[in-house]
């Protein structure tokens, strides 16, 4: 039963160009872990090189990999760009589910290279505090532990040893440290090396390359490793737990406050492992996002606030945009009378000569505060974008289907009174005969769309007057089989299905389309 489910929903989607085009890119993925993974697990330096040290390495190559990849999916102004070009339709996947998944897996490694590096420093000869924390200055203890092969003679380590307590002078220096150096340490430790597993970054030459390894403690570079590794692991788990969705939602303002400090991942990596050719081109992108995001935001924009139900609240902004504003765009934004930190992404409604407007459904803390605000206030806020969302992606399609559950109109209520219109069904699932004041506007004025709404309360209330006798609408009582809806829909050709509402029904209809090849995009950011 499970084979044929899995065939079925595979010969359903390879005629989607975003799914071959997502496993293509997966298949070009997988090797690159796996060859960094194998890469790692070769690692070689010397006889206290065991499985543990070999499963830190693997599990570190990974994480660079990951690390990479993880931060493609939230470049706000990347998305944007490419969700505006004529290859937005070939979505490759969910970018949030993508962003979490990786950030999982980030965790589960980070684990492995953490408690791997920990077991390691157990089987080392000297006391695991001392390699934790590096209470021996570093040459020292590496010449006592991990470099103890390569030292000619015991005597050595203890010459090295009063040098540094003696204050590193470099007169001693050059009488008996440097000929050490020469025999022991430089046949690794040089840019001229050939060994396999050289570290040709740290060598040991000149008086000061040797003084800059000679320290202990706080200025050691063991305990600079040793931390930075600490701090990471802290901030991966932390970040991942909070990641949760069920966590998410119980305390967002702390999951979005400690993915922030994700930021930080970068400088501390440089701090623990330099390696500057994997970090630095995500670096540059972080940076030129982190640039645009803030150049294109607004401050101090003025709103009002007008409660219009129970659930759902009206904003209205001043607001000048310079970047065009396309139907199914959205904003980010944040209220420092409801919170100073939060910000908060909603569909555009309509923007219209300066004034932009927000529906807004109370669902969390945040929206409950606002709510608490009052029936009508006026208020100051900030802004940033617009950025596109999968709705955004409906006008390169010749012929589409928008399914809305609720509030999720939204994202296409824009969308509905712009030149884009034609070749559309729109099917909106909402509790009660009150919600379709919403849509008067639209279904006054417009009639080039096909509109079916289905009410899923109120069976005996009677319909607005102002329906009577319009055409191109069709209202029905009862919840909407999709199934059935899919079946009909699929008689002529198929196109392309934009969902928005609640997780179920997108789930549902997402399926029951798909089955007939519709291109299906779940509203997502």
């Amino acid at each position: 039963m499970l084979i044929s489910r899995f065939i079925e929903m595979l010969f359903s989607r390879l005629h989607r160009p975003a799914f071959l085009l997502s496993t293509v890119l997966l298949v070009a993925v997988i090797p690159l872990v796996g060859y960094e993974f194998v890469e790692g697990f070769e690692y070689e330096s010397n006889e206290t090189t065991n499985i543990w040290l070999r499963i830190s390495h693997s599990c570190a190559a990974v994480l660079l990999v990951f690390l990479c990849l993880l931060w493609l999916p939230v470049l706000n102004s990347l998305l944007r760009r490419a969700r505006s070009s004529r290859w937005a339709r070939y979505q490759i996947l969910n970018e949030k589910r993508l962003h979490r998944w990786i950030g999982y897996l980030l965790v589960i490694f980070t684990l492995g290279h953490g408690a791997s590096q920990l077991q390691y420093y157990t089987t080392l000869d000297i006391p695991f505090t001392d390699a934790l924390l590096g209470t021996e200055s570093d040459l020292v203890r590496s010449m006592r532990s991990t470099m103890y092969e390569f030292v000619t003679e015991d005597e050595s380590i203890d010459v090295v040893d009063q040098w540094v307590k003696a204050g590193r002078t470099e007169a001693m220096f050059h009488e008996q440290i440097r000929p050490i150096m020469k025999d022991d340490c430089t046949k690794c430790h040089s840019t001229t090396s050939t060994q396999t597993y050289a570290i040709q970054s740290l060598p040991l030459v000149t008086y000061d390359e040797v003084v800059s390894l000679s320290y202990s403690g706080v200025q050691s570079r063991q305990f600079r490793i040793n931390a930075t590794g600490l701090l990471l692991f802290l901030l991966f788990i932390l970040i991942g737990v909070t990641s949760i969705p069920v966590m998410r939602k119980r305390v967002y303002h702390h999951f979005e406050s400690l993915h922030r400090l994700g930021y930080w991942s970068l400088p501390l990596l440089l701090l623990h492992v330099p390696q500057w050719y994997w970090l630095a081109p995500v670096g540059v992108l972080l940076l030129w996002d982190w640039s645009v995001q803030r150049l294109s935001a607004q401050h101090y924009c003025k709103g009002e606030l007008k409660r219009l139900d129970e659930q759902t609240i009206k904003l209205v902004v001043s607001a000048n945009f310079k970047q065009a504003i396309h139907a199914g765009d959205y904003v980010k934004v944040r209220i420092p009378e409801v919170s100073k930190t939060e910000w908060h992404a909603f569909s555009i409604v309509s923007y219209d000569e300066g004034l932009l407007t927000l529906k807004i459904n109370v669902a969390g803390d945040w929206t409950h505060k606002l709510m608490a605000l009052g029936d009508y206030v006026e208020c100051i806020l900030s802004l940033r974008g617009p950025y596109s969302s999968p709705a955004s992606q409906s006008r390169h399609s010749k012929k589409r289907l928008l399914i809305a559950g609720g509030i999720g109109i939204t994202p296409y209520w824009h969308w509905l009174n712009t030149k884009y219109c034609a070749n559309t069904q729109l099917i909106w699932v909402v509790k009660d005969m009150d919600r379709l004041e919403w849509l008067k506007s639209v279904l006054l004025e417009k009639e080039r769309s096909e509109i079916s709404i289905y009410i899923t309360q109120g069976e005996n209330a009677e319909l607005p007057k102002w329906l009577e006798g319009l055409s191109g609408v069709d209202i029905k009582i009862g919840r909407p089989c999709w199934a059935t809806l899919a079946e009909a829909f699929s008689t002529a050709d198929v196109g392309d299905c934009y969902l928005c509402g609640p997780k179920a029904m997108m789930t549902e209809a997402g399926k029951s389309f798909r089955r007939y090849r519709w291109h299906v995009f779940k509203e997502s950011f």
